[in-house]
């Protein structure tokens, strides 16, 4: 099974629903539907200039897989050999995260052929959750970690004091973003690691939640999810800085929960749900009114989907549901 063990919030385990609703105002170009990547039940959650990464189900088991672009062309299966399972979590152009079997792997190239295990010695499970410039960010025992290279060897360990668990889910530069459990009150927190060091991590959780996640970091701008004091709602959210004083509130009106997954080039993209029903999101600019509902632009067999990961060109990617068949497929949006 898929692990999203780092979130204690709302989020449904698969996608049911249907399409249509709203938006709000906007800035910058226009999303449009771009292709479709069939795959038995496909999920695309990482996009590189020329690549895309995701899973697809192989003889009854998910297994991570490669497509060289857009259209499906391409394909690899990325299961490394003798295991059951696997992800491909995200990609950086040049090294894929993900794992096989609960430990940590990553790829240096398109093919099976190249996976590289790089699980820690004498831990029970780990997980790459993303990749940039070579430096590796995940979890292992439930630990936040990073390797400074595709080798177990580089593993280095920055669970901060203060928590019972902690996961580091993406990096840019020097900034590793993520979430822990609270040793004194058990909530899970957003945080942030300034300097690749358990001590430099701060805890970022707004004032307004009572429990908050990180997902994704780049150019300054952090994105995640909190569930408010108020209303006990999962909203998602963004941040400008290190600080919980710098939290933006992204949650759009008529949405009943929403969650922030990505962020490239001040783009923020993840999906909104209403009346239980996902619906893809990307907004223009960290604010409630700054969105698109991508679930508008898609051919209207699909019924509901999930914005995952956004790329430099402006390349969405992640999944939608064909409603008549609950056909799952790894779907492709642009802004342009």
């Amino acid at each position: 099974m898929q692990r999203r063990s780092y979130l204690l919030f709302l989020v449904p385990v698969s996608l049911a629903g249907c399409g249509g609703g709203g938006g709000g105002s906007t800035t910058g170009g226009t999303p449009q539907y771009q292709a479709m990547i069939t795959a038995s039940n496909a999920e695309l959650k990482g996009s590189a200039t020329g690549e895309i990464v995701g899973y697809g189900t192989v003889g009854g088991q998910n297994h991570a897989m490669f497509w060289a672009d857009a259209l499906g062309s391409g394909a690899s299966d990325l299961n490394p050999a003798g295991h059951t399972f696997s992800f491909a979590n995200k990609t950086d152009g040049s090294i894929i995260a993900g794992e096989s079997d609960n430990l940590a792997f990553v790829w240096t190239g398109t093919s099976s052929a190249t996976a590289v295990n790089i699980h820690p010695t004498g831990h029970t499970t780990s997980y790459a959750n993303w990749s940039n410039k070579g430096i590796i960010v995940g979890d292992s025992d439930d630990k936040a970690c990073y390797w400074s290279s595709a080798a177990a060897s580089s593993f280095v360990n920055i669970h901060p004091a203060g928590f019972t668990a902690s996961y580091a889910n993406s990096i840019f530069g020097n900034l590793i973003v993520g979430c822990g459990n609270q040793t004194s009150s058990g909530n899970q927190h957003a945080l942030i690691w300034t300097n690749k060091s358990s001590a430099t991590a701060v805890d970022i959780n707004p004032t307004t939640c009572i429990s908050s996640c990180c997902n994704a970091t780049n150019n300054g701008l952090t994105v995640g999810l909190g569930v408010t004091q108020s209303g006990k709602a999962q909203h998602a959210f963004a941040w400008t800085g290190k600080t919980a004083a710098s939290a933006i509130d992204i949650h759009p009106a008529g949405y009943d929960t929403s969650s922030a997954w990505s962020t490239r080039g001040g783009l923020i993209v993840g999906y909104g749900i209403v009346g239980g029903q996902p619906h893809a999101l990307v907004w223009t600019k960290p604010s409630p009114t700054a969105f698109i509902d991508l679930q508008t632009v898609l051919p209207s067999n699909y019924t509901q989907s999930s914005a995952l990961d956004i790329d430099s060109s402006g390349r969405i990617v992640g999944q939608g549901i064909i409603g008549a068949t609950n056909e799952s497929d790894g779907i492709v949006w642009t802004v342009k």
